[in-house]
């Protein structure tokens, strides 16, 4: 069977374009598709693949640049790893963006390309506005529904009867803190509530999760009154302990911004309300009928030493996402049927069945 794609991703477990690339492999081999795909996280074992079955390589920056150019080769990362390989080869890029605009240095590198792949319309239509010569496909982000039908206990039920839910990479949502507060905002201890913080990093270490921990306990002095508590989980967790994780909350948030929408994916197939931000690439999955919208506050310019014009992120109103938030407490037995009805949605657009057969015919 002729070969028809080589997939080039980093494979680390708390990441959506892992989570993405994973789903992908999975779906690929039971779909009988003749593929390879190769891992560049170095982070093999922790890869929750059938090794047996040689879909995974583990290839360091050389082999990757020497890859065969007569494969039909896709390199699913963000684009900062991209620009770091130096390729002899053409590729499809397979990204999403997570800011509201393209930085400059990233423009060469899409510029070429006959195809481009997408995890959603936001980054489609910045990408049109640089004028790009490229076929941009949209490709979401998928899940494997399965291991979402009979998950296993996490043990967060026991410590309170409705807990908020908010997964953060804490280098990259720099909003993050602003759910602490409105959460603070919004309750007191006799509330009976939780917010879950599950915190991810590339790098796990006990440095990590006191920084976190501390910026916490920071927020937390402000207040003169006595709070509800804060759960962190700053471990890595598999695809199935997520699942579980889920499984026992009853309210997402993330107002991180533009996203790849995977962790909203994940709430609404695990029946949770999900509260996000009213601009950013999770449209397709969260908006107005959906779900809770929180409104733009602003924007703030982050500058780092790779990217000469910085970084510029959205804003969201920590006033208005602590509205939101105690009023979804307020009135979740009302919100039961809803998240049904968007369950059963989610299950049907974002299974990875339904997103490998468009992966692979937008390779045909």
């Amino acid at each position: 069977m002729r070969r028809v794609c080589s997939l080039v991703s980093p494979f680390v477990n708390h990441d959506s374009i892992a989570k993405t690339g994973r789903n992908l492999v999975d779906i690929l081999y039971r779909m009988n598709a003749n593929f390879t795909t190769f891992d560049i996280s170095n982070y093999f074992d922790s890869i929750p693949t059938k090794k047996d079955k040689k879909l995974i390589k583990t290839l360091n920056k050389t082999a990757i640049s020497e890859l065969s150019n007569e494969k039909n080769i896709v390199f699913n990362a963000d684009l900062e790893m991209m620009r770091q390989y130096e390729f002899k080869y053409d590729y499809i890029p397979y990204f999403s963006l997570d800011t509201n605009a393209i930085p400059k240095e990233y423009i060469n590198i899409l510029k070429d390309k006959e195809s481009i792949f997408v995890y959603n319309n936001f980054t489609k239509n910045i990408l049109q506005e640089c004028a790009l010569q490229s076929n941009i496909v949209v490709i979401p982000p998928s899940i494997n529904s399965r291991i979402y039908k009979n998950p296993t206990a996490f043990g967060i039920n026991g410590k309170c009867p409705f807990a908020f839910l908010s997964i953060v990479d804490v280098e990259k949502d720099l909003n993050w803190i602003d759910v602490v507060r409105s959460f603070y905002a919004s309750f007191k201890l006799e509330d009976e509530v939780c917010l879950v913080i599950k915190a991810n990093t590339k790098y796990y270490s006990k440095y990590y999760q006191e920084s976190i921990a501390r910026e916490i306990y920071f927020e937390k002095q402000k207040y003169q009154k006595s709070l509800p508590p804060i759960i962190l989980i700053s471990v890595p967790l598999s695809d199935e302990e997520m699942a579980s994780l889920y499984s026992e909350c009853n309210c997402y948030v993330k107002i991180s911004g533009v996203n790849s929408g995977l962790s909203f994916i994940e709430a609404f197939a695990s029946g949770l309300v999900c509260i996000g931000p009213e601009q950013g690439g999770c449209k397709e999955i969260l908006n107005s009928k959906t779900g809770f919208m929180v409104k733009r506050s602003g924007e703030k310019r982050i500058f780092n030493e790779t990217l000469s014009d910085g970084i510029i992120y959205n804003t969201y109103s920590e006033e208005h996402l602590s509205e939101i938030m105690r009023w979804v407490f307020d009135n979740s037995t009302n919100l039961k049927e809803k998240t049904v009805k968007e369950r059963k949605i989610v299950l049907s657009r974002f299974d990875c069945n339904v997103v490998g057969q468009s992966f692979l015919k937008s390779l045909r």
